[in-house]
């Protein structure tokens, strides 16, 4: 049996058994293997059986920080988050979105257990917003491959990212400067909830209350500031994108008092932004 099929069994038992690592298999070596597959075109091999499958193993403790560690460099290398990086419309952005996925996993156990030194963090801030700048296939969702998510799988690391203490309010701006450049691209029309799942970091970012309340609501009101270029729709489309991301985060925030400066300075970019 190929390697391919062979996986697939066995991740179709171990999803069976309650995700319960098989006797006499070595569960990091079914993880290197599983990170050969992560871009595959099978939306249920590649989502329902390997990312539910390291979903689990890693949010449970299966592994050592030594080998989380070995995983969160293999999917943030050339051959993964960076695999074929500028190709837009082709298969090879599975591998890219999914391998994204891998790095709020991490994020997660490290903010539990402190395993990653301040320069490891640096490193995936680094590449998870170079990351962000440079994709340019956005799709959210393939009616026959099923989703490919990756500005929202990039946001569940950016939320994950703000998380963490070792991150500084220098850190935390950059994240914010690379939320309001990447949802107000004017060639895509975010429509599967990439917005909300921004806005998920961006509420990370301001409980973490390290940031300056003027630099918030100047990071808010620069929203105003569209770049359109003169031509439709991509004119339409980078005010439509503007619109969401603000709305989704002002409803957010509607009914916290402690924001209530940040609820006034979206409304007013709302109320002030047009199509035209």
């Amino acid at each position: 049996m190929e390697e391919r099929s062979l996986l697939i069994e066995k991740l179709k038992a171990i999803k069976e058994n309650e995700y319960k690592v098989p006797e006499k298999e070595n569960p990091f070596d079914l993880v290197i293997k599983m990170m050969n597959f992560i871009g595959d075109t099978d939306g249920y091999f590649r989502d329902t059986l390997i990312y539910s499958t390291l979903a689990n193993w890693i949010i449970d403790g299966v592994f050592d920080s030594d080998e989380l560690y070995q995983i969160l460099n293999l999917s943030l290398d050339e051959n993964h988050l960076f695999y074929k990086i500028g190709a837009k419309d082709d298969d090879s952005v599975f591998t890219r979105t999914f391998s994204a996925l891998v790095i709020p996993l991490v994020l997660y156990v490290h903010k539990k257990s402190a395993f990653l030194s301040l320069e490891d963090l640096d490193m995936v801030k680094d590449k998870l917003i170079c990351y962000i700048i440079t994709e340019e296939d956005v799709r959210g969702y393939d009616r026959d491959k099923g989703w490919i998510h990756g500005m929202a799988h990039a946001a569940d690391g950016l939320d994950e990212l703000a998380k963490c203490s070792e991150i500084n309010d220098e850190d935390l701006k950059t994240i914010l400067q690379v939320i309001h450049k990447k949802m107000t691209i004017n060639d895509y029309v975010y429509v599967n909830d990439e917005d909300e799942r921004m806005v998920t970091a961006v509420i990370s970012i301001l409980e973490r209350n390290i940031v300056a309340e003027s630099e918030i609501i100047s990071w808010i009101e620069n929203f105003s500031n569209i770049n359109k270029i003169g031509r439709y729709p991509e004119d339409g489309i980078v005010y439509l994108n503007t619109k969401n991301i603000l709305r989704s985060l002002y409803f957010r925030l509607l009914r916290k008092e402690e924001y209530e400066k940040y609820v006034k300075a979206i409304k007013g970019v709302l109320d002030g932004i047009s199509k035209f």
